[in-house]
C-alpha cells in the first residue's frame, strides 16, 4: 500500500462566560487541534488515505483572568496563556518569541469505552446513571468514598445528589484503567451545577433576552412584570375568591413565552424549547404558581393551542411539534399541574 503523506494543521476555539465589570473569565472551556467547526472537522469519521487526520483536545480552566490587570496570577491570564491579545496588553509583545522547553514525557491516556453517563432521578434521595450502547469491558463506576455503585441496567444505582463527575474503572490489556466522565442531567447539561431557583421576573427577563444571556446592566428584572395586590379573581366551580396577582404574575408569563416564540426563526427553535424548558423548571416551586394551582387550572395549556405557536410548530404530528409537546409535558409534571383541567374546558 502506497504511502500517503499528511500535514497536520492546528487551531483553537476558546469560550467563556464574562461580565464588562469583572474582569474574571467564568465557565471556560479550550478546543485545541485541527478540526473546524464544519461536518468535515468533527462528524465525519476518517478515510484511510484521504483527507486530514483531525485530532484535537479540550480544556476545562476553572477560572482565568482577561488581563493581567485582575487579580489573579499572571499564570491565570488569558493573553499569557494563548496568543489571544487586546489594545490594553499590546505593549506586552514587545520581546521576541523564543523557544520553550521540550515536551515532557507524560503518563499514556486511555480513553475509557464509555464517555458520559445519563442522570435520572429517583426517590428517597437515589439516581440511576445509564450509558448508551454496550461497551465489551466490564466497567464499574464509584461513589465519592471510592465504594463501587450498584449495577442496574445499563447503568448504576446512585446515592445522593446529581454528581456533576464519576470516577470509573474497566479491565485493558495492560491493566485496570481509569477516567473521570463527565454526567448529563434531564436538561441535556454536561457536568452541569444544580440550577437555582428563579422568579416570574427572572423567567420572562431571560426569556426576553433570547438567545442572548442577559446582562445585569442593561435591564432591570422587577420591571418585567407590573404587580397588583388589590383586587380578587373568581374562576373556579366553586367561586372561591383568589388573589389577583398570582394570576397576573403567572399568565402576564404565559404571555411574554407566546410573544417571544411566534417570531423565533426556524433556526432557533430547537435551541428555543431546550431555553424554555430550563426556565420553566426552574421556576416549578414558586408561590404565584403554586396559588394559580387553587384555580384548578393548568396554566400552560394555552401554550398548546395554535396562536401561543409559531407556524412551523403548530402541526403536532411533525418533528418539531412533537418535541414542544413532550417539553410541555415535562415542565407540566415538573410543575404538577398535568392532571389539572385546560383554559378550554373551564364553563
Amino acid at each position: 500500500m502506497a504511502k500517503t503523506e499528511r500535514t497536520l494543521h492546528a487551531k483553537f476555539i476558546f469560550s467563556a462566560n464574562y461580565r464588562n465589570v469583572s474582569d474574571t473569565l467564568t465557565q471556560c472551556w479550550l478546543y485545541m487541534g485541527s478540526g473546524n467547526l464544519t461536518g468535515p472537522g468533527f462528524m465525519q469519521r476518517m478515510i484511510t488515505g484521504v483527507g486530514n487526520l483531525e485530532a484535537g483536545v479540550f480544556f476545562a480552566p476553572e477560572r482565568l483572568a482577561r488581563t493581567a490587570a485582575g487579580k489573579l496570577a499572571p499564570e491565570k491570564t488569558l493573553a499569557w496563556l494563548l496568543p489571544i491579545q487586546s489594545e490594553i496588553d499590546c505593549d506586552a509583545l514587545q520581546m521576541p518569541l523564543q523557544a520553550g522547553q521540550e515536551m515532557e514525557e507524560r503518563t499514556p491516556y486511555f480513553a475509557p469505552p464509555i464517555t458520559w453517563l445519563k442522570w435520572t432521578p429517583l426517590a428517597d434521595g437515589q439516581g440511576t446513571l445509564h450509558y448508551s450502547g454496550s461497551p465489551e469491558n466490564n466497567i464499574t463506576a464509584f461513589a465519592p468514598g471510592g465504594t463501587s455503585c450498584p449495577l442496574v441496567s445499563q447503568g448504576f444505582l446512585w446515592q445522593g445528589e446529581m454528581p456533576r463527575w464519576v470516577d470509573i474503572a474497566w479491565p485493558a490489556d495492560n491493566g485496570t484503567q481509569s477516567a473521570k466522565i463527565p454526567v448529563v442531567d434531564a436538561l441535556g447539561r454536561i457536568a452541569a451545577t444544580p440550577l437555582r431557583p428563579l422568579d416570574l421576573e427572572e423567567v420572562l427577563w431571560q426569556l426576553s433576552s433570547f438567545p442572548h444571556t442577559p446582562d445585569v446592566d442593561f435591564a432591570d428584572p422587577t420591571s418585567m412584570l407590573t404587580t397588583s395586590t388589590a383586587g380578587s379573581f373568581t374562576i373556579n366551580s366553586d367561586d372561591q375568591p383568589v388573589s389577583s396577582q398570582p394570576v397576573r404574575q403567572v399568565m402576564a408569563l404565559i404571555e411574554g413565552i407566546a410573544e417571544r416564540q411566534t417570531t423565533l426563526p426556524e433556526s432557533q427553535w430547537l435551541y428555543w424549547c431546550r431555553s424554555l424548558e430550563q426556565a420553566l423548571i426552574q421556576v416549578s416551586d414558586n408561590g404565584d404558581i403554586t396559588r394559580f394551582m387553587d384555580l384548578g387550572i393548568n396554566p400552560l395549556s394555552p401554550l398548546r393551542e395554535a396562536p401561543f405557536r409559531p407556524v412551523y410548530a403548530e402541526d403536532d404530528q411533525s418533528d418539531k411539534g412533537q418535541d414542544y409537546l413532550q417539553m410541555l409535558m415535562r415542565i407540566e409534571q415538573a410543575w404538577g399541574v398535568d392532571s389539572l383541567r385546560n383554559f378550554g374546558e373551564c364553563k
